[in-house]
């Protein structure tokens, strides 16, 4: 081997290691440009509903679906969103004194006074002075030192405290990082509806683009490749859309029916939760609970028995209904896929954990089984016999 090929096979490996050390660090944005082309799908995927009822070009199509969505969405709010966002302002003014009642109640028992002792070691109060001091090591004569003299308190601060003004900090300090956590989320949902809008109509720019990074005798493998996985993202991401709005409606009949404030509130995070499973509906449960401790340990008793009632409808009546026309996961691959991803990627990678997972199937039976060991498998969104329309992402 002469020194040129030596080099270039160098520059070759010193390329690879820096594309993927540049893919590595720029993981969140990667995320979010699939965030867009789950959007992309759906979109695509309810316009060629919307073709099967009328023949239209495919970028008429997607127009009309994303003015019908936005028009509902915007009706929504329209006669929904003052109650909407007066019930939103009331949650974030009761879970405080749903947390004091429970700490309240705590505290009368035993048990309760170790829970809250343990949660102070974890989470102590910041500022709070009222701790006792660590004891320090007796000296080896056995005879504790006399003690310091203790400095006399310093008089009230007139101005209202300096204990209040540290809190009024803190508290200032944590509003505007929620702020900035807030602002950031909407920019990134933002950058991924209008990348989502713009992939919907134009997909065969990005797909053509994709396509001649390969050599020409892989390419009919890659459009296969490309059909098969956009399908199977389509019916995941319609199975995943129904049972949103379905826990949602439920989450909030229930909630209301149980008399649990603010329930359309609760319902609408319950429903979009419900799009990170396991761990999404756990967290959806949470301010329920804490608001239905207001009402009494009876009504929060039966708003836990309600949301372990609605896991069990949802898991074997709704989601096996919804199931049979789209994409679902094993269990244990859900679960693993949202450690995996959560780990490596963070919290976004927990959102997106199971479209990944479910890509990540396509590929392996597709490009793997199918293809490299010539297995016959039933590939994860392939066309069905009697010809379903294809996916394209």
């Amino acid at each position: 081997m002469d020194d040129r090929t030596f080099v270039r096979r160098v520059l070759i490996v010193l390329l690879l290691a820096g594309i993927a050390a540049a893919l590595i660090m720029a993981a969140q944005v990667l995320l979010l440009l699939f965030g867009s082309v789950l959007i992309a799908v759906l979109l695509r995927g309810l316009a060629r509903q919307v073709k099967k009822l009328v023949r239209m070009p495919d970028a008429a199509a997607v127009g009309i679906v994303v003015l019908v969505l936005a028009g509902v969405t915007g009706l929504f709010f329209l006669v929904l969103g003052q109650q909407v966002s007066s019930q939103f302002s009331s949650l974030a003014k009761t879970l405080p004194a749903s947390v004091d009642r429970i700490s309240e109640s705590l505290e009368q028992t035993a048990w309760g006074r170790q829970v809250l002792d343990r949660i102070g070691q974890f989470a102590p109060l910041p500022g709070d002075d009222n701790s006792p001091p660590a004891q320090q090591p007796a000296p080896p004569g056995g005879q504790q030192p006399p003690a310091p003299p203790t400095a006399p308190a310093p008089p009230p601060d007139q101005g209202g405290g300096g204990l209040d003004q540290q809190r009024v900090g803190q508290i200032v300090g944590i509003l505007g990082r929620a702020v900035m956590t807030v602002v950031n989320a909407l920019g990134d949902l933002a950058l991924v509806l209008v990348g989502g809008i713009y992939l919907a109509f134009q997909p065969s720019l990005y797909r053509h683009g994709i396509e001649s990074l390969v050599p020409k005798d892989m390419t009919g493998e890659l459009r296969t490749l490309l059909d098969r996985s956009g399908r199977a993202l389509w019916l995941w991401a319609l199975g995943q859309s129904l049972g949103m709005i379905a826990i949602g409606l439920l989450t909030t009949l229930g909630l209301w029916a149980l008399g649990v404030p603010v329930p359309l509130a609760l319902g609408l995070i319950a429903g979009i939760l419900e799009f990170i499973p396991i761990v999404g509906p756990i967290l959806a449960a949470i301010p329920a609970v804490l608001l239905a401790f207001l009402q009494g340990p009876e009504v929060a008793l039966y708003t836990v028995l309600f949301y372990l009632a609605l896991q069990q409808v949802e898991g074997n009546l709704l989601m096996p209904i919804i199931q049979n026309k789209a994409v679902s996961l094993p269990p244990v691959v859900t679960l693993f896929a949202l450690l995996v991803f959560g780990t490596l990627l963070g919290s976004t990678g927990v959102i997106f954990a199971t479209p990944l997972a479910v890509l990540l199937m396509v590929w392996v039976q597709q490009a793997y089984v199918r293809d490299t060991l010539g297995k016959r498998v039933e590939v994860t969104g392939a066309p069905k016999k009697n010809g379903s329309p294809e996916g394209d992402p």
